[in-house]
């Protein structure tokens, strides 16, 4: 129906009279001149040397362009949501800390006596000043806010008229404002004081009073460090789920359950026949047929838990890491071994594009490492290529063998997947699908739309996506756009590793496994 009015409005314009040529009719469009209808003819007399364009075809690319722009503004509105949603928050936060002083200042008074009464009420006066000055500049910024988000609400509603009644002729201006608001820079933010008493020092006059009884210290703190700068709240603007051009199947290729009846955190594996599998808060790596035989099973230390395994690349090596720091080979005869430590918490590992190192993700340091087989660090990765922090909380690391490529599970808030290559420079911040809203969890909170797990490359470079929120694997390209959801289940999945020939092992909750099977999914 959309595609028939499109149609239907381009026809129009190509039925009008030119109005510089009467005998033509509208079948070009002045790009020069703010897309102005033109025919032929006016290309090579009034319209000579400016740039025109087909108007067939050229409208259905103008609103491709113009709905990404809407979709932007959207996310914007978004952005601005979540900035008065924590504006609310430091209002609260703020008469909390004047609370606070404010009853210490009485504390003090009380023991003090009448001599210092009139110091307490002085201090006190001054307190709630700079409380009632702080409120006034945040309920300033707040109505600024608001009267932003509306007036962006306002323009992205007139713009979704016009593109959904086909007024051409109204894009270009409807763009330009829409455009200006969207790029618009926010205001500067303000610097807010927040009160503290200084120490307590003993003393008998009157100005040595004051001083017992404390002198008010200011500190600094800018709302642009407390979440609401523009950069940290303008969310992601993922591109729709493109639709599949060739068919695509999905086989359960086989299915089984481990006795165990604990989550899946990690599997990798060897061969389409079998794999590792490693159970949530377990000293225990188990190499696990597709038909869910126990082929060897490795320990480490009692109190120590597996948390991730990999293999080498020609499959020589078998590496876990632990809780306790150290990375572990499994050796052919079952026994572990301790390779090295990486000296805290080791999330997640996996081998780097580089022989003989691999990289370790380390969520209690903000930070991954990449280190030799001997424990050598070769590098620290925290910061991008353009020194702003990668990440805050890393709990899953996977690496392109191929071309270097990393991928990471960020789980601060909110949750999402980051993907850089190998010179650091960061290639997207994947937040799920667009198209999918949140819901209320059973307390009434909001709860995350996207619950990223798990992640690993494919083949073809891409990055699969274990979302416990949708309970399905995503896939995305290396620039953070999704290409389609390739599976979901009952049960959300927790883990995932691909074979060489491209089948997936998934671990899911309460212990089951599934060997999967993709056509043409890429």
């Amino acid at each position: 129906m959309a595609a028939e009015k499109m149609n239907g409005g381009n026809d129009d314009l190509k039925n009008r009279i030119c109005s510089q040529h009467s005998d033509r009719k509208f079948d070009m469009v002045c790009i020069t001149c703010k897309d102005e209808p033109i025919c032929r003819k006016c290309v090579s007399t009034t319209h000579i040397k400016h740039t025109c364009a087909e108007m067939e075809g050229y409208y259905d690319t103008k609103k491709e362009s113009f709905l990404r722009l809407v979709q932007k503004a959207d996310g914007k509105v978004k952005g601005m949501d979540g900035k008065l949603k924590r504006l609310k928050k430091l209002q609260d936060q703020n008469q909390k800390s004047i609370d606070e002083t404010v009853n210490e200042v009485r504390v003090r008074g009380r023991e003090l006596k009448n001599k210092i009464d009139k110091i307490t009420e002085n201090l006190i006066d001054e307190c709630k000043a700079v409380g009632t000055q702080n409120d006034n500049v945040m309920g300033k910024l707040e109505e600024t806010l608001e009267k932003s988000m509306n007036d962006l609400k306002q323009t992205i509603q007139k713009c979704k008229i016009v593109i959904g009644c086909e007024k051409f002729e109204e894009y270009a201006l409807m763009e330009r404002n829409l455009r200006s608001l969207v790029l618009r820079k926010p205001d500067q933010l303000p610097v807010l004081n927040t009160p503290k008493l200084s120490s307590n020092v003993e003393n008998s006059s009157s100005e040595q009073l004051q001083n017992a009884y404390g002198s008010m210290s200011k500190k600094e703190w800018r709302l642009d460090k407390m979440g609401l700068a523009e950069e940290d709240y303008t969310p992601v603007v993922n591109q729709p789920a493109q639709k599949p051009t060739k068919l695509f199947t999905v086989s359960v290729l086989a299915s089984f359950e481990l006795s165990a009846q604990k989550y899946i955190r990690s599997v990798w594996p060897v061969d389409e026949h079998k794999s590792w599998v490693i159970c949530g808060g377990s000293n225990e790596a188990h190499l696990v047929s597709a038909k869910g035989d126990m082929v060897q099973t490795s320990k480490v230390d009692d109190g120590v838990w597996i948390t991730d395994v990999t293999c080498t690349a020609d499959g020589n090596k078998t590496m876990v890491c632990c809780g306790d720091g150290s990375i572990r080979e499994i050796l052919p005869s079952g026994e572990c071994k301790i390779m090295f430590h990486t000296e805290c918490y080791a999330n997640s590992l996996s081998e780097s594009e580089q022989e003989g190192c691999v990289t370790v993700c380390r969520h209690r340091e903000q930070n991954l490492v990449r280190v030799t087989h001997k424990g050598k660090i070769m590098q620290t990765i925290n910061f991008g290529a353009d020194g702003k922090p990668l990440f805050c909380k890393p709990v899953c690391i996977r690496v392109n063998r191929s071309n270097g490529d990393m991928v990471v599970l960020e789980a601060n808030s909110p949750r999402h997947v980051v993907l850089f290559d190998k010179d650091l420079k960061l290639l997207a911040r994947y937040q799920g699908n667009t198209d999918y809203s949140g819901q209320l969890a059973e307390n009434g909170a909001e709860q995350d739309e996207f619950q990223p797990w798990d992640v690993c490359f494919d083949r073809q470079g891409n990055v699969m996506i274990a979302d416990g929120r949708t309970k399905s694997l995503i896939l995305i390209d290396r620039h953070g756009q999704t290409i389609r959801t390739l599976f979901d289940d009952d049960i959300g999945p927790t883990c995932m590793g691909m074979c060489k020939n491209g089948d997936m092992w998934v671990g899911f909750d309460y212990g089951n496994v599934k060997v999967i099977r993709f056509n043409n999914s890429t």
